[in-house]
């Protein structure tokens, strides 16, 4: 029986525990010892592409390991010519991965009105622009969410506490036992604190150091961190502080997690600017100074799942794939139509947001590790490049890294 050893294989991290190897056709991971990877490494050296010799004295050490039979399953060692229409090739499992419509989780925009002029702000151009729907209204489309089986409501704006019913909305939400999450500034937190009851999450916006960064125009911090002070912990325990990081504020991060954790005893967390169009690009961060913070949207792959298992829904009740696409050419139906779902379904947007993925996406389809990274968001090359199918050249480099950040992380058993 012949034997080979795949040229896809990346070595991907290395520390005291040994190292960890990938291989893009099965997309799997394992973590071998460092004498284990010298043997492959010389393996792969002498016979490259060739069969491998099985009287060589590498190949003969390897095959007495415990980790042989790990290599064998996943295809890092194989005994058959590997044929790319194989059913274990990963490119074809990822090609017929299931974009059935299955709503699990909805940006409600409940108000585009906001009070604050935020200079970073993605959505600025729907702001104070479009109406809002009434009480009633947008209960009927939290049902008509229940019913498909959503389980999470984000509630966003504009700023959502400027609604007087915004309490009454969140209550109605839980009771119909579907996870709220909240994203606010938290300038009427002070009048609202009983929302809290009907929460699972509260994210408030906050930027780092004084006011000279600020670029929350309109927000009292001060105000707002006595407001947080007084809540009881029992609430507290749901608010997350999110700082975005522009550029010169990368020093700032520090001081402001040890004020958020010691003196708010709040959750703190922290997103890298992420640019609104090219324009924005001289405002990014060094993100070496500020990466390892990937659950904000903008990190996922581009099968984030916008419009089969994402949506926006704007204060009108128009859909968007996600809340960072909320544009004309972006439309795709209201939700107070009654056949919403079948146009959800048959919409030519929905179609183009199922057929994307990673190996139509320029230069990320010949990288080592394009189903570890996925790309990254869609929408955030639609609005700097102008194209779904961009790569985000701006921050390739830190994707790979946060990737490879990620995969360190797991618990492997090594080999």
């Amino acid at each position: 029986m012949s034997y080979y050893i795949s040229n896809l294989i990346t070595k991907l991290n290395e520390d005291v525990d040994g190292i960890i190897i990938y291989n893009q056709q099965t997309n799997k991971l394992l973590k071998v010892s460092l004498p284990l990877y010298s043997i492959l490494s010389n393996i792969k050296e002498k016979f490259g592409d060739e069969s491998i010799n099985d009287c060589d004295e590498n190949f003969l050490r390897l095959t007495s390991t415990d980790a042989f039979k790990k290599l064998l399953k996943y295809k890092f060692i194989y005994n058959t010519t590997y044929n790319n229409s194989d059913s274990e090739d990963y490119s074809v499992r990822y090609r017929n991965l299931d974009t059935s419509i299955s709503i699990t989780q909805a940006y409600l925009h409940v108000t585009q009105k906001c009070n604050l002029k935020c200079t970073y702000c993605y959505n600025s151009h729907n702001l104070n622009t479009t109406p809002e729907l009434n009480t009633d209204q947008l209960k009927y489309i939290i049902n008509k969410l229940k019913e498909v089986g959503t389980k999470s409501i984000i509630i966003t704006g504009g700023e959502p506490l400027l609604r007087k019913d915004i309490v009454e909305l969140c209550a109605y939400i839980k009771k119909l036992k579907m996870h709220v999450e909240l994203l606010t500034n938290g300038s009427f937190l002070n009048d609202k604190k009983e929302i809290l009851k009907y929460v699972d999450v509260m994210i408030i916006s906050v930027d780092p150091g004084n006011e000279s960064y600020n670029k929350r125009i309109g927000l009292n911090k001060s105000d707002l961190y006595s407001t947080i002070k007084e809540i009881p912990e029992i609430h507290k325990e749901k608010i997350a502080i999110r700082s975005v990081i522009t550029k010169g504020c990368e020093s700032l991060l520090d001081d402001m997690k040890n004020y958020v954790t010691n003196e708010l005893s709040c959750e703190f967390m922290y997103v890298p600017f992420l640019p609104n169009c090219r324009n924005d690009l001289k405002y990014l961060p060094d993100y070496d100074k500020v990466l390892g913070y990937d659950k904000d949207c903008a990190y996922k792959p581009s099968r984030c799942g916008a419009c089969y298992r994402i949506i926006a829904i704007n204060s009108n009740g128009d859909i968007y794939p996600c809340q960072n696409l909320i544009k004309e050419e972006f439309f795709i139906c209201n939700i107070l139509d009654s056949n919403w779902l079948e146009k959800l379904e048959s919409s030519p947007i929905t179609d183009t947001f199922r057929k994307l993925n990673v190996l139509k996406i320029q230069k990320c389809s010949v990288c080592d590790i394009k189903y570890l990274c996925g790309g990254g968001c869609r929408a955030l090359a639609y609005n700097v490049y102008g194209s779904l199918d961009h790569n985000l050249e701006f921050m390739c480099k830190d994707l790979r890294k946060m990737c490879i950040d990620r995969v360190s992380n797991i618990n492997f058993t090594r080999r």
